[in-house]
């Protein structure tokens, strides 16, 4: 259950981070957002995270965990490469405004 929860988790941190960057586009951008591709994937996203759930309340949690974790393991890894960016970025300048 605990991978379940955690292949949730990710998806959907990746899942606000498409939101928050379609409201971005909604206000900044003059002529419509060119991040159509984004918003699929965010979309997509959710589809998997629904399917997974479907599966589990069938009684596959094994399932649904595979289903959970092909998008969440690159994410998961992507995550873990971007804080330790921000760690080496801020220890190796303090002052980085």
């Amino acid at each position: 259950m605990f991978w379940f929860i955690a292949g949730v988790v990710i998806n959907a941190i990746a899942i606000l981070g498409v939101i928050g960057n379609a409201v971005y586009d909604a206000f900044t951008l003059k002529y419509g957002g060119h991040n159509g591709m984004v918003n699929l994937i965010g979309f997509v996203l959710g589809v998997v995270v629904l399917i997974a759930f479907s599966l589990k309340n069938a009684g596959k949690l094994s399932t649904a965990n595979v289903v959970l974790w092909v998008p969440a393991a690159p994410l998961l890894l992507f995550f873990v490469f971007f804080l330790i960016y921000i760690i080496i970025v801020m220890v190796s300048k303090p002052d980085w405004k």
